[in-house]
């Protein structure tokens, strides 16, 4: 019984170690989206917890695929031929992570675009037009993550 926890202990350290050892990373994940609410949208709760909502959901999304990005710069490079068995496997688990995301992220981007029609209907132009530079925040968001995957995949 020593025999075997002494051999579990060696396994777990080890396991550590190279968890540890992998190369510190200097490139850090964008700071959060934080959408400044026109005053016209502020006495409105329910849009206000709705794009509040939307913020947060961009924000983890963003932060999941650009994490994939940074600690994985190795994956990004290499051709499936050139993995070795673990690499495939870690890329299947991370895709099928970044799917589960992508799809969170898609169906609650489907729904803030209804739920921003079904607003704008009972808004006046003041309204609309403030609404809409939230959603160009929103956009401006995304554009800025496609911007940033790029410079990190050339600082790897």
């Amino acid at each position: 019984m020593k025999k075997l926890s002494y051999i579990v202990m060696i396994v777990f350290v080890a396991f550590m170690a190279s968890c540890n050892n992998k190369k510190a990373n200097k490139v850090e994940t964008m700071p959060p989206l934080a959408v400044e609410i026109p005053a016209e949208l502020q006495e409105n709760p329910e849009i206000v917890k709705f794009i509040r909502a939307s913020e947060k959901s961009i924000n983890e999304f963003a932060n999941k695929v650009e994490s994939f990005y940074i600690e994985n710069p190795d994956l990004l490079t290499k051709d499936v031929e050139e993995m070795s068995m673990v690499e495939k496997l870690k890329v299947m688990k991370v895709a099928g992570e970044m799917a589960i995301a992508f799809g969170e992220f898609s169906m609650h981007y489907a729904e803030m675009n209804t739920k921003m029609e079904n607003f704008e209907e009972m808004m006046d132009e003041e309204q609309i037009a403030a609404m809409s530079t939230v959603g160009e925040a929103f956009e401006k968001r995304m554009k800025l993550l496609e911007e940033r995957l790029d410079k990190i995949k050339l600082l790897q």
